[in-house]
């Protein structure tokens, strides 16, 4: 898969009025949302690896996106050769991202986002990602197949939270993590594991299975997911 490059930066706008500006690939792309759209078109044109994970493909925009953005990679200076784009694990929509680094333990290949280059996730996020991984996983073989609000039968399909919605949930869970274990993000090594984890016994955790049994939930398409949620904010 092969990339124009272009670079000029006698193009761009004045500086305080750039936003966030990504260096990537030989060119420089302006704003969370051009990379956002810059990603997503390198992920549909590139090749699925196949059941025997061998198809890989080669961009130098996810390249320096990970090797320079990542919130993690740049520290170790870990910088991925290649990708795959793998099947996700049961319960999952979309792909699963793929990066091989060269010198690295094991087959060097582990799960990168190049979402999270652009959002740069915080201790907070990660927790809630995390918890969202856990309830999209257990309530998948349990939810209905169409939109509760629309009837839309085509997927994917969030898991709407009310009464307590997610950000009532998370407001009771985050304050319950110690400062220490913020800071250093519970001790988490993002080359040990796949995906950001909580022990089961912490008492976060806990707490978050004893609110979360008590939330209303429906399944929503996104559109609806997100008419649903702006409609609450703006109560």
């Amino acid at each position: 898969m092969t990339e124009q490059v272009t670079t000029d930066r006698r193009m761009l706008p004045p500086k305080k009025k750039r936003g966030v500006i990504f260096e990537v690939g030989g060119k420089v792309i302006v704003g969370k949302d051009g990379m956002k759209a810059k990603c997503q078109q390198i992920m549909s044109m590139a090749p699925w690896s196949g059941p025997q994970r061998n198809h890989c493909f080669r961009s130098q925009t996810l390249i320096d996106l990970i090797g320079k953005y990542h919130y993690f990679c740049p520290k170790l200076g870990l910088i991925p050769d290649k990708f795959r784009k793998d099947t996700p694990p049961p319960g999952y929509n979309g792909y699963y991202l793929m990066g091989h680094f060269i010198g690295a333990k094991g087959d060097g290949w582990h799960g990168v986002s190049w979402h999270k280059c652009i959002t740069h996730p915080t201790f907070a996020k990660e927790v809630s990602e995390s918890l969202r991984r856990r309830v999209h996983a257990t309530l998948a073989v349990t939810r209905e197949s169409h939109c509760a609000a629309c009837g839309d039968t085509q997927p994917p399909f969030d898991m709407d939270h009310y009464n307590p919605t997610w950000e009532q949930i998370m407001s009771e869970v985050i304050p319950i993590f110690t400062e220490d274990e913020a800071n250093n993000w519970m001790g988490f090594n993002w080359w040990d594991y796949e995906e950001f984890t909580l022990p089961e016994s912490h008492p976060a955790l806990i707490k978050f299975f004893q609110v979360h049994s008590q939330s209303t939930l429906t399944t929503l398409c996104k559109p609806c997911h997100k008419n649903a949620t702006r409609g609450r904010a703006e109560l």
